[in-house]
């Protein structure tokens, strides 16, 4: 494989990267608080186990948030930067 064919390897990987940490982001834009406190009791956690992951998740949900947002874009310059490289 060719300096080419293992830049376009990378932006595959990056963009993959890319679209997981978009996902997250909308997922912690979007979740139901009663739905996932009932996935954690589905998950063998005791009632008052699963309200403490629930609060702590809400807690922090604007922190996980602007995370994912900065790597999103950390990984969108790297495709920018090797397509670049690429032509």
């Amino acid at each position: 494989m060719n300096d080419t064919g293992l830049l376009l390897l990378g932006v595959l990987l990056v963009a993959c990267g890319t679209m997981f940490f978009s996902v997250n982001a909308i997922t912690l834009r979007t979740f139901s608080r009663l739905q996932l406190q009932e996935a954690f009791k589905r998950a063998g956690k005791e009632e008052e186990s699963a309200r403490q992951l629930t609060d702590k998740l809400i807690g922090n949900a604007e922190k996980l948030i602007l995370t994912c947002s900065v790597y999103r874009i950390i990984f969108n310059v790297c495709i920018l930067v090797l397509l670049l490289h690429v032509f």
